[in-house]
C-alpha cells in the first residue's frame, strides 16, 4: 500500500530545503536535490490527477503545483547538467593527460583549461537564472504545494509498479536505439517509471524494476552529459583538438552503453 500524504509530505520538506539552500547558493549538490525532488513530486501529482483521487477541486490544485514546478525544475536542469559536465571534463584531463608526452599533455590542459573556463562562465549565468526563478516562485504559486497535503493525506494506493511499467512501455514505443536523440526522448518521457517504481516501497518487483530503470536512466544521461560537452568542446576549442577528439570519444562509447542498457532492460521485460 503505497501512502501519497507521507510520500507527500517528506517530497515537500525536501523540496522547500533545497530551494532555500539553492536561493542562498545554488551549490552543485543542493541543484541536484532540487531538480530530482521536483521530479518525484511532478510524478506523484500526475499520478493522483490521472487516477481522479479527490475530484475536480483537486484536480485544479494540482495542476496549478505542476505549472508553477515547471519553470523551477528547467531553470535548475542547465545548472546541474554544466555541473556534471565539468565533473566529467576534471576525470577526463586525469586519465586522458596522463598517457601523453610532454607537449600533447601541454596543449590537452591549454585547451582544458579554456573549456573549463567556458564551463564556469556558463554555470554563472544558468546559476542566475536558477536564482531568479526561485526569487518569482517564492511569491507565486510554488507556495500552492503546501495546500495539497489536507487533499493528499487520506490518499492510499496499491499497484504503482503497474503505473511505472506502463509508462515506460508508452515511452518505448517511438524508440529507435539507432537514433541518439530518440533515446534522449525515451529517457525524459520515461523517468516518471523510475520515480513511480521507488514509491512501492516494500515490493521486490518494484525495487528490481527501479533497479534496471535506474541503470537504463544512467546510462542514456551519461551519454547526453558527454553529448553536450562533445557540442561545447568543438565550438570552444575546435573540432580537430585532441581535447574534442578525446571527448567524442567517451561520448562515443557512452552511447554503445546505453544502447546497450536499453537492449537489456527489453530483453529482461
Amino acid at each position: 500500500m503505497v501512502e501519497a500524504g507521507q510520500i507527500f509530505e517528506r517530497l515537500h520538506s525536501e523540496f522547500f530545503a533545497a530551494l532555500e539552500a539553492c536561493r542562498v547558493g545554488p551549490e552543485p549538490k543542493a541543484v541536484h536535490r532540487l531538480r530530482t525532488t521536483t521530479r518525484r513530486i511532478e510524478a506523484l501529482l500526475t499520478t493522483a490527477e490521472r487516477r481522479r483521487n479527490g475530484g475536480p477541486q483537486l484536480a485544479r490544485k494540482i495542476d496549478k503545483a505542476l505549472k508553477a514546478l515547471k519553470p523551477i525544475r528547467g531553470a535548475a536542469g542547465p545548472v546541474r547538467d554544466i555541473d556534471v559536465q565539468m565533473e566529467l571534463l576534471v576525470g577526463l584531463m586525469r586519465t586522458v593527460g596522463a598517457a601523453m608526452g610532454m607537449g600533447d599533455r601541454g596543449a590537452l590542459e591549454a585547451d582544458g583549461e579554456k573549456l573549463g573556463a567556458k564551463l564556469k562562465r556558463s554555470r554563472k549565468e544558468a546559476a542566475r537564472g536558477l536564482s531568479k526563478v526561485i526569487q518569482g516562485a517564492e511569491r507565486g504559486e510554488v507556495r500552492a504545494l503546501s495546500r495539497l497535503q489536507p487533499y493528499l493525506s487520506e490518499v492510499k494506493w496499491t499497484f504503482l509498479l503497474k503505473d511505472a511499467m506502463k509508462i515506460e512501455r508508452q515511452s518505448a514505443r517511438g524508440l529507435d536505439v539507432r537514433d541518439p536523440e530518440s533515446l534522449h526522448e525515451y529517457r525524459k518521457h520515461s523517468k516518471f517509471s523510475r520515480y513511480l517504481a521507488e514509491m512501492e516501497d516494500g515490493s521486490a518487483e518494484a525495487t528490481r524494476f527501479r533497479k534496471r530503470m535506474k541503470g537504463v536512466l544512467d546510462a542514456i544521461g551519461a551519454w547526453h552529459d558527454w553529448m553536450l560537452l562533445t557540442q561545447l568542446a568543438k565550438k570552444t576549442v575546435g573540432k580537430s583538438s585532441g581535447l574534442a577528439k578525446a571527448v567524442q570519444k567517451e561520448r562515443e562509447g557512452a552511447l554503445r552503453r546505453a544502447v546497450g542498457a536499453v537492449e537489456r532492460l527489453h530483453r529482461q521485460a
